[in-house]
């Protein structure tokens, strides 16, 4: 007998190995239809963004159906550094997680161990769905340590302890949360200013030095494309209301022309 939950493994971590940048996107309206047909592009990745989204967590179930039989990873930006969020959004199946705002090495301890089961973390046991609802429960576990954790850069205390997050055994890779981080220099919207582009520049350079995957969100098609040349792997390249806002004034324009 199939099923649509065998033998589950972390896509987006074969991925990251090959010599390609990885585009994404993050969904921040909750709504399943999104991720469905956003399961169904050429994206690599999509995250369901639990930080800036009013999705619940049975929002982020049907979310994560969405993926069943799909190309595309499927990730989980949880609402902030806490154990039950994280453990929460594995158990639902994601293959990996994004942490915002990890700031030192103590927190970046604290996403790992939420992450893993031991000995490695303190995950609790409880895979319910990512298990196939124990259908495939002994790969799951066997795969388990094989998840995606990222932990975003978007402070500048951040940037002060990237040597020391970096180390942290678990860590898959530094993914830079350019609005914060560039108003936390008080250059707010200001991704072409100097104190803006050292501050990137040492986050790839530290990932590079860690074998870390070095990732960050683009607020333009020319910027992912600047950050794709500097050697970034991750890009985010929007949302969907970015993608729905700009396919509207793009036809209203093409139409009036």
């Amino acid at each position: 007998m199939s099923h649509p939950l065998r033998n589950w493994q972390n896509t987006f971590k074969e991925l990251s190995q090959q010599d390609m940048p990885l585009l994404g996107m993050f969904i921040v309206s909750g709504s399943s239809i999104i991720s469905e047909c956003s399961a169904t592009t050429d994206l690599h990745w999509v995250a369901a963004d639990m930080e800036a989204s009013p999705a619940t967590k049975q929002d982020l179930i049907h979310i994560a159906q969405s993926f069943n039989g799909s190309s595309v990873s499927f990730l989980v930006r949880v609402a902030e550094n806490n154990q039950q969020l994280i453990e929460s959004a594995l158990d639902i199946g994601a293959q990996g997680i994004v942490v915002p705002k990890v700031s030192t090495k103590e927190e970046a301890l604290q996403v790992t161990s939420a992450c893993y089961y031991p000995p490695l973390g303190t995950r609790g046991l409880n895979p319910i769905r990512c298990s196939g609802y124990f259908y495939d429960i002994n790969n799951y576990l066997k795969n388990a340590k094989n998840i995606t954790c990222m932990v975003q850069i978007e402070t500048v205390e951040a940037v002060e302890n990237l040597d020391e997050i970096a180390t942290v055994k678990g860590i898959s890779g530094l993914f830079i949360g350019c609005g914060d981080l560039a108003a936390c220099y008080e250059i707010p919207g200001e991704f072409e200013h100097p104190k803006f582009q050292e501050a990137i520049k040492k986050v790839l350079n530290v990932c590079k030095k860690n074998h870390l995957i070095p990732g960050i969100f683009a607020y333009s098609n020319q910027l992912a494309k600047e950050y794709i040349k500097m050697g970034f792997k991750m890009i985010g390249i929007g949302n969907e209301i970015k993608f729905l806002k700009t396919s509207i004034e793009g036809s209203i324009r093409e139409i009036k022309s």
